[in-house]
Order: C-alpha cells, then structure tokens, then sequence
C-alpha cells in the first residue's frame, strides 16, 4: 500500500551549518566547505567523516508528487532540477524521463501505466552535494525519505578520513599479501602517480569485488585530490539490502559521527591468522586493534540470504528477461517457439535436486490452493 504524500513544508537552512565535536577528534565535515567537494579543511587533524553518496528508489502515486518530493530536495540544497520528461535514462532499469540538477545530482522516472499503479522513482545525489551543506541538512532529507514506506536506498556511501594516516600502505599491502584480514573474500592494490603532488606516488586497496554489495577502498587521498586533502581515506560502499540497512540505521542514529565511522570500521577486521585455528580465536593486529580503538567501536551487520522462491523467479524474469525475449521473438518468428522449447529442455537437463525439490513444493503448494495449470 503507498503511502500518501502530505505536503512538505519548505525547510529552514538558518543554523544548520555547525559541526559536532566528539571525544576523540571525529567530526562531521564543515559547512565551511564549498559546494564541489566534501573533503573537510586542509588543516584538520584527526578523523573526519560523512555521508559520501546515497542513491535509492521510492513509489508513489503520481509523477507531480514524486518532483513534489525532490522539489524538498532543491529547497534544502538549494540546488535547481530541470526535468527532462522526454529523455529516457537506465539505471539498472529503463526510466521513461529524467533530471539533473545545477550540482549534478540525477533523478529519473517511469509514470503509472496499465502494467503498473504508481509512479516509479530513482534518485542519486553525490557526495559534492551532501557535503555543501553539512550533516544536518543531510539527515533532515534522510528523515523526509524514511517518512515514505516505499522508499528504499539501493546504494549508500560513508567516507572516514585519517588526516594523521595511522595506518599506511606497509601495513596494508602486508595484510593483503599475508590474507591477515577478514570480512571479505579478496583484497587487491592497485599503484598510481599523480605528477602534481611532491612525491607522486598513490595507492588504493580495494576488498570486495565490483559486484558485491559490501566494498571498501582505502587510498591516500591527497594524491587522488591533488594535494587538497593530507588524509587517508577509508571509503565504504554498501549497495542492495546493506544500503537500506545501513541508511536506516543512519537514521536512527540521529547521524552521530561515530556512529558512521564505526560502520565504516566494522566493514573489516586485520587480524593475525598465525594466532589461531579459527577465526574467533584470531587476536587483531595491533595496528588495526589501534585504530579502531581511536574511533571507538565497530558496528558489524550481515544480511540474511533470502531464500529463492517461485515468485522471486518469476519476478526476475519479468525484469531482466522478457524484453530480450521479445526481440528474439521479433527475430526468429515462427520459429522462436521451437528454440525456446529447445533451451527449457537443455535447462531442465541441469536442474539440481534443490531445484527440483523449490518446483515439487511449489507445485504442491498450487495444487492444494486449488490452482490448476493447464
């Protein structure tokens, strides 16, 4: 069931602009900042951290309450969206039209039709754009997106720079080579130069792959920056179900700083596999048991699997395969029923004893409901 919109009241951006101070020199980046970037002053020290990049989708009734919502957006940010109704845009999915806003924040949609009751909305505003306002401006739009029951964010970013680089890339690069890490299943390091920085020399580790929902990059920000930024930067990126969840918990947080830097933390652990057998017995490596102990704590959570169903099947197939279906329908005429016969045999040549059991069951569970295929 969608939720109504109410109408949304324009938001005061007076005093929003203050930072909050914690104990052991973390802080939410500054509205002192300027609105292409939001990478906190030069001359902090400490730890710094933020909410980096946020992207998700939402359903509502209609295409007028949908640009209802993300003219709350422009209001807070002050940030004006053109609307291209007739410029289609794909972002996982097809959308009818799109917008782009004047800081380059992305928003997309496909109206109601027959096929579908609500208006289907997409949105990705970066890191430049949360940053030009401060953490409170953020959390006020997040608060406004979670009102909303269909809201959801696919992908979520927190950033956590080190200004006094505690941890470099010798002890990384001998984590990553030794397996001394756990939380994901590999890690890599790619090297760079940068000739505009003294020195010149960049690296980056990466653990996760592109595909997975949970990443973390950690790399020395002041040679990506150009000199801007004297940190090391530890960037967590979680799409899917660990967006939603992480962005969520975010909220209920209030936004506290140490709450997203323990999350960021929490992604990894460095640890010593010479120390035990098994994971839990493994002590960490002093460097990293530092480390978190400077940010405070760290926040673990894991998804549970969703268990595969019928309908979660059929539904894949609805989205990602029947257009493709539709062309080669176009292509193969007449013919196309006998090849689409062919491939469902070979398939059901590869059927597991899992999948034969999911359509046992699900058979079963028709037929006792009194569904009958014919």
């Amino acid at each position: 069931m969608l939720t109504e919109i109410q109408p949304i009241s324009r938001v005061s951006l007076e005093n929003r602009s203050h930072s909050h101070s914690l104990g052991f020199g973390l802080e939410t980046r500054q509205q002192s900042l300027t609105p292409s970037s939001n990478t906190g002053s030069k001359c902090q020290s400490g730890l710094v951290v933020a909410p980096d990049f946020i992207q998700g989708v939402i359903k509502l009734p209609t295409v007028e309450d949908f640009k209802a919502l993300m003219g709350s957006y422009s209001d807070l940010y002050d940030d004006l969206i053109t609307w291209h109704d007739e410029t289609p845009s794909v972002h996982g999915v097809r959308f009818d039209a799109s917008g782009l806003s004047a800081r380059k924040a992305a928003f997309a949609y496909c109206p109601p039709s027959p096929e579908r009751d609500y208006c289907y909305g997409w949105l990705s505003i970066p890191g430049s754009v949360i940053g030009s306002r401060g953490n409170d401006h953020f959390l006020t739009l997040c608060r406004l997106f979670c009102s909303f029951e269909t809201f959801r964010a696919t992908r979520f970013d927190v950033a956590l720079d080190d200004y006094d680089k505690s941890i470099g890339y010798a002890e990384l690069s001998s984590a990553v080579h030794e397996r001394n890490y756990a939380g994901f299943r590999g890690g890599r390091n790619i090297e760079s130069f940068n000739s505009k920085v003294r020195g010149g020399f960049g690296w980056t580790f990466y653990f996760g792959s592109p595909q997975s929902d949970k990443i973390l990059r950690v790399y020395d920000k002041s040679v990506e920056s150009g000199g801007d930024i004297d940190a090391h930067r530890w960037e967590a990126q979680f799409r899917a179900e660990y967006a939603d969840a992480a962005f969520r918990a975010y909220v209920d947080s209030e936004g506290m700083p140490e709450f997203l830097a323990s999350l960021v933390v929490g992604c990894i652990s460095f640890i010593d596999r010479s120390s035990g057998d098994r994971l839990s017995r493994q002590s960490l490596l002093p460097w990293w048991s530092e480390f978190v102990s400077k940010v405070g704590s760290c926040i673990k959570f894991s998804i549970p699997r969703v268990k595969s169903t019928i309908q979660s099947k059929k539904d894949w197939i609805t989205r990602q395969v029947t257009t493709t279906l539709a062309v080669l329908k176009r292509v193969y005429g007449s013919y196309f029923q006998h090849w689409l016969t062919e491939r469902i045999e070979q398939g059901d040549g590869r059927l597991t004893p899992q999948l034969m059991n999911l359509a046992r069951v699900a058979r079963e569970d028709y037929v006792n409901r009194g569904v009958v295929f014919t």
